[in-house]
């Protein structure tokens, strides 16, 4: 950004600008996307506490017996932020897993569903990052629709006919809810729609749980449940603001992008 000093605003600089124009020019004529999005009735988010004091205070309120708590590897190996929720818990904590691989693979969840299964869970508990928060809606999905195995799961993906239409599944309601306590920004626990890794594929398939496969309840506590640098915080809100700067980069024509190396950030 330069500066004019006969006003003294700020300005986009001329390459900026100059590519912004023409990006503007290119998309004369071209027809807008348009749609309805319904946001899913999520019951309440809770910030400004302690995440484990508000947790206890719903897990009262709704009398949860058996607490399944899905938790971040790195949390739970490097700092005693789960080991405070297990004992917040006490003997309503059902389990721990804390295997979810990076980009929720699809073994994890199931695997995840299998054990909440076996143990009777009538809450599911998240704390950690979006790959976590996505687990719970796909152990939901499994519990709701009877999945053991991860080749179940081929069933339950969106597929796009030979006319385009995009063709998404019959899918149960999750039979147990879930509660979410994110510690990054990916906004994953506002939405019933999760990501799922194939590692056989090696794709990522987005899936809906259904109806009610949101978090019923996400607790944003007023300060991260780990150490963690500033610079790092700052830089967490960075990921979802660069994936909508790649859409809208595939959206522009491909003489339009800079070469690698040669575009600025802006």
């Amino acid at each position: 950004m330069s500066v004019n000093p006969s006003v003294g605003t700020a300005s986009p600089t001329p390459r900026i600008g100059k590519r912004v124009e023409n990006y503007r020019q290119e998309s004369k004529g071209k027809i807008m996307l348009s749609g309805v999005y319904r946001f899913p009735a999520m019951e309440s988010v809770i910030f400004g506490k302690r995440f484990d004091e508000a947790l206890a205070q719903e897990i009262n309120r709704i009398d949860a017996r058996a607490v399944f708590i899905l938790a971040s590897g790195t949390l739970s190996r490097t700092t005693d932020t789960v080991d405070r929720l297990r004992h917040m818990l006490g003997n309503r904590c059902a389990d721990v897993c804390a295997k979810i691989g990076p980009h929720t693979p699809r073994i994890d969840v199931v695997a995840a569903a299998n054990a909440a299964r076996e143990t009777g869970a009538d809450l599911i508990v998240t704390l950690g990052g979006g790959s976590v928060t996505d687990a719970a809606k796909m152990v939901g999905l499994c519990l709701g629709n009877g999945l053991t195995e991860p080749l179940q799961l081929d069933n339950y993906r969106a597929r796009i006919a030979a006319d385009g239409t995009i063709r998404r599944p019959e899918v149960g309601a999750p039979s147990i809810r879930s509660i979410a306590i994110p510690t990054t920004l990916s906004a994953g626990e506002y939405t019933a729609s999760a990501g799922c890794t194939d590692t056989a594929r090696h794709v990522k398939d987005p899936r809906s749980g259904g109806q009610r496969a949101h978090p019923g309840m996400a607790v944003s506590v007023d300060r991260y449940p780990c150490r963690r640098p500033c610079r790092r915080g700052h830089l967490l809100g960075r990921r979802p603001a660069d994936r909508r700067r790649r859409l809208l980069s595939r959206a522009a024509p491909a003489r339009q992008r800079p070469a690698r190396g040669q575009g600025g950030s802006g």
